[in-house]
């Protein structure tokens, strides 16, 4: 009989790790999606508001973009800390 070793997973381990990794990036991109999404609702929103249509809505695109890339830089900055 082998003994087991400590730095082995089980394989029930290892299926959780890779499973894991794809709801990460699921979530992160969901995040992506939702922070442009806001921010253009928000910006369209204002739009009709004042009848500026369409420069609110790019401006709010664009600070969704920035805080999309934000969310993104964090996620990739912090998996390889890991």
């Amino acid at each position: 009989m082998v003994p087991h070793e400590p730095d082995e997973k089980p394989r029930e381990a290892e299926q959780e790790d890779s499973g894991s990794g794809w709801y990460a990036l699921a979530s992160v991109g969901f995040e992506f999606a939702v922070a442009i999404g806001v921010f253009g609702w928000i910006g369209w929103l204002l739009d009709n508001r004042w009848h500026t249509l369409p420069w609110l809505t790019v401006v709010g695109l664009a600070i969704g973009l920035i805080v999309g890339f934000w969310i993104l830089f964090r996620a990739v900055r912090q998996s390889f800390k890991d």
